[in-house]
């Protein structure tokens, strides 16, 4: 079977990269905000991950930004969904 043309473009590069942090139990010490965004700019889950990078680090300014753009993105899961509203929430009363 040939392989994919896909596989060597760069957007399955960014792919790759971005896969790295996508569950729970990966590691995220190195993980770099804004890239995880760019990597995948149109899945909820990147501004999510993004969200909690910040919000674990207190600055609740900037997980918020990436909490609401989550929210405009569809959400595969209810308690996914939940996750973002409720640090959104905290985000919110933890800034002026």
């Amino acid at each position: 079977i040939k392989a994919d043309s896909f596989i060597t473009t760069p957007a399955y590069a960014d792919f790759v990269k971005y896969s790295a942090y996508r569950f729970a139990f990966a590691s995220r010490e190195n993980l770099n905000p804004d890239s995880v965004v760019a990597w995948n700019p149109n899945l909820y889950h990147s501004y999510m991950l993004a969200g909690d990078y910040w919000f674990d680090r207190k600055d609740y300014n900037q997980a918020r930004k990436f909490y609401e753009l989550a929210l405009t993105k569809e959400i595969a899961t209810f308690a996914e969904r939940e996750h973002i509203t409720k640090n959104l929430a905290t985000c919110i009363t933890k800034t002026p």
